[in-house]
């Protein structure tokens, strides 16, 4: 674990199960409103890929550790 991440990093990546989105060339998670009080983030609502000033995060899995700087949202619904 990364020396620069606080109990509530560590004990959310833990508790969350997320699924990251990779499209070129930009990483995003998309996060439920539950999963961002939970997590401790103030998740704004963003049509995927719209990533501009939103929080970042550290994610640890069992291949490493991957901190993205911006890319965290909660994805709007749009209806057609």
């Amino acid at each position: 674990m990364p020396r620069n991440c606080d109990g509530r990093r560590s004990a959310a990546a833990n508790a969350a199960e997320v699924r990251i989105l990779a499209p070129p060339p930009h990483s995003q998670v998309e996060l439920a409103f539950t999963d961002g009080i939970s997590l401790g983030i103030a998740l704004p609502v963003r049509a995927s890929g719209k990533i501009e000033n939103t929080p970042g995060c550290v994610l640890v899995g069992p291949k490493g550790v991957v901190e993205l700087k911006q890319g965290v949202i909660r994805a709007s619904v749009t209806c057609t």
